[in-house]
């Protein structure tokens, strides 16, 4: 998933770009009071990354998989880490 694809979900989460310096975007969601920071990018970004943009953001992998409408993990991520895992929830394959 792109850096893009990632911030249009967060905004459909509730959260809204509050400023954006060079390709970094930061987005803040009034509901949960956090504020996530990331690079805004075409690239894939990794599920790692996904992990710790999501930790700061709130939403939860299953939110932003039904955000996405995505009906599996490697759908949403365009191929699993090898653990088969989304930030430490499982990964769930349909």
């Amino acid at each position: 998933m792109s850096g893009r694809k990632l911030a249009g979900a967060l905004e459909k989460a509730g959260s809204e770009v509050t400023r954006v310096v060079g390709d970094h975007a930061f987005m803040y969601n009034a509901q949960t009071d956090r504020t996530a920071t990331f690079v805004l990018t075409s690239k894939a970004l990794s599920a790692g990354l996904i992990s710790g943009i999501l930790r700061q953001a709130g939403p939860t992998a299953e939110d932003l998989r039904r955000l996405l409408g995505a009906k599996s993990t490697v759908a949403l991520m365009e191929g699993e880490s090898a653990t088969g895992r989304l930030g430490g929830v499982p990964a769930v394959v349909s």
